[in-house]
């Protein structure tokens, strides 16, 4: 009997250990990577210049930052989608097979806002 309360004390301190860690990981914000290319990115990401879309210069030596290419339903520019730029306004392109359909919305000074699809 004792044997199996260690083990549901054990099995509980277990569980709410884990739920504790998946809750601190959902919390934390990847910091943003400043860069001054897309190259300095990675793989399916870009450098994104966000500043004119009204929020504070991070960085006076750095273009923009890292940002995953568009899925599914993520906004995107237009412009961008075919555009071969070291740094994009807005957002970034969308990830194959995925283009950028517009919405008919016009968003200064990036051009007709979209969304991802096929």
């Amino acid at each position: 009997m004792e044997a199996r309360i260690g083990l549901f004390v054990f099995c509980f301190c277990v569980t709410i250990t884990l739920f504790d860690a998946i809750g601190k990981s959902e919390a934390t914000e990847e910091k943003p990577q400043p860069c001054n290319n897309s190259n300095e990115c990675g793989f399916n990401r870009c450098c994104v210049n966000e500043n004119d879309r009204g929020r504070k210069k991070r960085s006076p030596s750095f273009a923009g930052v890292c940002k995953p290419n568009g899925q599914l339903d993520s906004e995107c520019a237009v412009k961008n989608q075919n555009a071969n730029d070291d740094v994009f306004p807005g957002w970034c392109p969308c990830n194959d097979p995925f283009n950028c359909i517009g919405t008919g919305n016009i968003e200064n000074p990036f051009g007709e806002k979209g969304k991802c699809g096929l």
